[in-house]
């Protein structure tokens, strides 16, 4: 697979919805990546918990850390997803993203959006980081098979779920931790949110893609950093 090209259109995509792989295939390495990018070409980055060493690497060129350790999961007791008598503690339920018509257009998502991956850190010196998806005060990142025996490394406002980056050559990158962010199957989720009244026939996923995706393709105007 080649990334080259003579064109700056951003209408030219990259997606890498990989995990565990350390290669990518052919040509197709972090080099190329970058210079992908470097191009002010467009891209969106999905990882889970089997992220390779690769696609870290990718991520941290762009100024996003993930958990060091690849145990973790997101956690969260509060606003989790219930079916039924079931519930599942890294499956989250969230409302909380930015308020921006620039990204996420003039229609309100109005259904919690469900998240179920690892959590990511931005460096904050970097001013051509946002973080759009984030988690409520109740959540951090660990294991969920083991005990917590020591407090996690990351925790409530440490953490983001999706964040998006504006380059100064034009290029646009999403990153988030969630492969299942982008299934059917959470599009399509008839979901209750824990310790909420409101029962929802689908989640926000769906949008929220959709309308981020329309940024991230320049189908919307620039972000405008303070």
């Amino acid at each position: 697979m080649a990334l080259t090209s003579n064109s700056n259109s951003p209408t030219i995509r990259l997606f890498l919805f990989f995990s565990f792989f350390e290669k990518f295939g052919g040509p197709l390495d972090l080099a190329t990546v970058n210079d992908f990018a470097d191009s002010s070409h467009n891209l969106i980055v999905a990882a889970d918990v089997f992220a390779s060493d690769l696609i870290k690497n990718v991520t941290t060129e762009c100024g996003v850390d993930f958990d060091k350790d690849s145990s973790t999961m997101v956690i969260d007791h509060k606003s989790y997803v219930t079916f039924g008598t079931k519930d599942d503690h890294t499956l989250i339920a969230s409302d909380d993203f930015i308020q921006s018509d620039v990204v996420f257009g003039k229609t309100k998502i109005e259904a919690p959006i469900l998240f179920k991956g690892i959590a990511h850190s931005i460096n904050m010196a970097n001013g051509l980081i946002l973080k759009v998806f984030f988690a409520s005060s109740s959540v951090y990142s660990t294991n969920p098979k083991s005990k917590l025996l020591r407090p996690p490394l990351l925790t409530r406002s440490t953490i983001s779920l999706a964040s998006v980056v504006q380059a100064r050559n034009n290029a646009r990158i999403m990153i988030t931790g969630s492969l299942n962010l982008f299934s059917n199957q959470l599009f399509k989720t008839t979901m209750h949110k824990a310790e909420s009244l409101f029962k929802f026939e689908k989640s926000g996923n769906e949008q929220f893609v959709i309308e981020i995706s329309k940024w991230v393709f320049h189908e919307r105007r620039h972000l405008n950093p303070k």
